[in-house]
């Protein structure tokens, strides 16, 4: 029996997915998820969170993240990836609180423009404008463009949502 039974799926859910086996790679990442498999730490379902995410599986990726968080509050990566995916789910107001957390947390530019942009997908119009001003304040307009908030905007307004509020946020802050 492996003393690292956590770090051994992991290694063989990364060896599947080199040899292009997405999901059994899924299914090796997903092991970890199962209640016996026991004692795997905050850092382990991150792991297993992003690698789920990369092959494709949403929803456990967001289960393990959610695992990583129970094991340890203060995991700011494991709640900003569950942010992200609360977002990609179109689960607005669960983004919008686990964004809210991780800045209270630890504010980082990918939070604050995260946040604003998950305002925004909501509807909530006043809210998105204001964080909107707070990340640009806090982190500039060059910070916004490393992580990507002016072309997640434009990809927001061309499905045709809220496209005038992107437009003018858009022409406010990255004219």
């Amino acid at each position: 029996m492996s003393k690292d039974p956590e770090g051994d799926m992991i290694a063989l859910g990364d060896l599947y997915l080199r040899e292009g086996e997405r999901e059994l790679a899924a299914t090796a990442y997903a092991q970890l998820l199962i209640p016996p498999v026991g004692g795997v730490t905050s850092e382990g379902f991150k792991r297993v969170g992003i690698r789920l995410y990369k092959v494709g599986h949403l929803s456990e990726s967001s289960i393990a993240y959610e695992a990583a968080i129970a094991v340890d509050s203060l995991n700011h990566t494991a709640r900003m990836n569950l942010a992200w995916n609360r977002y990609l789910q179109n689960r607005f107001d669960e983004a919008i609180r686990h964004y809210q957390l991780v800045i209270a947390q630890r504010e980082t530019g990918e939070a604050a423009f995260g946040l604003a942009l998950a305002y925004l997908h909501a509807g909530h119009v006043e809210s998105a404008w204001g964080a909107y001003g707070r990340a640009v304040e806090r982190f500039g307009a060059d910070g916004g463009r490393r992580v990507m908030a002016d072309e997640n905007l434009r990809r927001v307004a061309s499905r045709g949502i809220q496209p005038q509020a992107a437009a003018a946020i858009l022409e406010t802050y990255w004219p």
